[in-house]
Order: C-alpha cells, then structure tokens, then sequence
C-alpha cells in the first residue's frame, strides 16, 4: 500500500481496512507511550511538550530515513547520543543551545548528502545462515 496505493487496490488489497487498522495500531502504542510518558513524569503539561523537543523527533526521523524503521531507530539513537554527549560540553562552556545548531548543521549536511536520510527506504537484514547436518 504503501508503494503504489492504485496497483494494491488493483491487486483486490482493501485499502480501507488496511489503512484504518494501521491508524488504530499506530494511535494504541501512541496511547500506551503516552501513558507510560505520564507515569513516569508524573504530570502533563503544556510546557512538557516544547519546540526542542518536537525538533529533535523530527530530526531524528529525518537523519535515519522516513521510509524505514531501522532508519528511524537509527536517528533516534544517533540524535540521542550525540545530544547527551554535547551537554556536559554545552553546560562547561555556558554555550547553551550548541546542542541544537551542531544537530541543524548535522541535519542540514545529511539532508545535502543523502536526502532520503542514512538509510531511506532500505531496512537492515541480518543473515543468518543455516546450519545443515
């Protein structure tokens, strides 16, 4: 469905059904990190959810690849690190917001180099080979 939503429906594919049982599973997990979000921080406010914050998530799925979920995993993860190991240097420096510009000018040099992010629309296969006796 993704790829070509007209050769799905030509192949007998329904396309609503699909659609809205990825929108019910996509909006479940949603709730259920929203909920565990609110158990851990204890209270939600307006001021949890700010520019930064919705910033780096879009980063993060950008540098990994939109098209991929190990793409994404890899943003997140790639995002992460490098903001956690920059905020001692951010905090040492007083240069608050360095995180940021160094993860726009990383986000503006991927988007230069590779625009579909690191891995695109590709996923990594692991191969496991089999074993026979």
């Amino acid at each position: 469905i993704r790829e070509d939503e007209i050769a799905a429906e030509v192949m007998g594919v329904p396309l609503a059904r699909y659609k809205l049982f990825a929108f019910s599973l996509g909006a479940f997990f949603a709730g259920v990190a929203g909920g565990l979000w609110a158990h851990l921080v204890t209270a939600i406010t307006p001021t949890t959810f700010s520019l930064p914050l919705a910033f780096n998530l879009v980063v993060m799925l950008v540098v990994g690849g939109r098209g991929s979920i190990t793409g994404a995993i890899t943003g997140a993860v790639l995002i992460g690190v490098l903001s956690e190991l920059l905020r001692p240097i951010e905090m040492k420096t007083q240069a608050y917001g360095l995180t940021q510009l160094i993860t726009a000018v990383l986000l503006i040099i991927i988007l230069i180099r590779k625009p579909d992010g690191i891995f695109g629309y590709r996923e990594l296969r692991l191969k496991i080979s089999e074993r026979r006796g």
